[in-house]
């Protein structure tokens, strides 16, 4: 089918999966310019992009909403195929998912009715594995509703199972990067030991004082701790 790339429209839950990331966008624009002929983005009826959001939003900025392009038609039965058709277009071709976005699709097509036999052969695991990624999960408190769990990106997985406010999830999506506060830490030690932090700026010098202060408040509690343990039993 042919359709303006203006009329189409995200679909809400494959995007909560897998947001938009303008740096493959870019990536894809640039592949344009240069002839690459990328797969058909896949739709419904109604114009929801089931497949193939980078290339809808990389077209939109390149040739504009008036654009025409060849679409795929395509009928998913329920909001589960539809992420299911997603995910495994994504597989085939296209930026591979990331962890945390794997994640995500996982809990999402669990919590619809799917089983770990299921979610192995989409995602090629074993059921053991993929079993142990859903597990991966913090509650998340969101106002005076049942805490809901939600996974968290590699780094956190001591969290599993404890409470988190929802302002401070939606901040971990937003900004934290995956890895250990221990692989963070040496990157920067290694970093300030050869001179590779620009200290010259205001706001990187402002923030390394503030890490500074909560390790000293953090060290100042460690000493504490046998004193008040000398104490208490005196």
């Amino acid at each position: 089918m042919k359709v303006k790339v203006g009329t189409l429209q995200t679909d809400p839950d494959i995007i909560e999966i897998r947001p938009i990331n303008e740096a493959i966008v870019s990536k894809y624009r640039q592949n344009m310019r240069e002839g690459h002929v990328f797969p058909l983005i896949k739709v419904t009826n109604d114009r929801r992009i089931i497949c193939g959001n980078h290339r809808w939003r990389a077209i939109m900025l390149e040739f504009g909403e008036d654009h025409i392009i060849e679409a795929e038609l395509v009928r998913p039965r329920t909001e589960a195929d539809a992420i299911e058709l997603s995910v495994q277009d994504n597989i085939m071709h296209g930026e591979p998912l990331d962890g945390i976005s794997l994640r995500r699709a996982l809990n999402k097509l669990l919590s619809m009715g799917r089983t770990p036999l299921d979610m192995a052969r989409l995602f090629g695991r074993s059921v053991g594995k993929i079993k142990q990624l859903a597990g991966i999960t913090v509650m998340v408190v969101k106002g005076k509703g049942a805490p809901v769990p939600m996974p968290v990106k590699h780094g956190l997985e001591h969290l599993t199972g404890k409470e988190v406010k929802a302002k401070d999830y939606a901040e971990h999506m937003k900004r934290d990067l995956s890895g250990s506060a221990r692989t963070h830490a040496e990157q920067l030690i290694r970093w300030l030991r050869n001179g590779w932090v620009d200290l010259t700026d205001i706001k990187t010098v402002t923030t390394l004082l503030k890490l500074k202060s909560i390790l000293n408040k953090l060290e100042s509690a460690d000493q504490e701790k046998p004193k008040a343990q000398e104490r208490a039993m005196a």
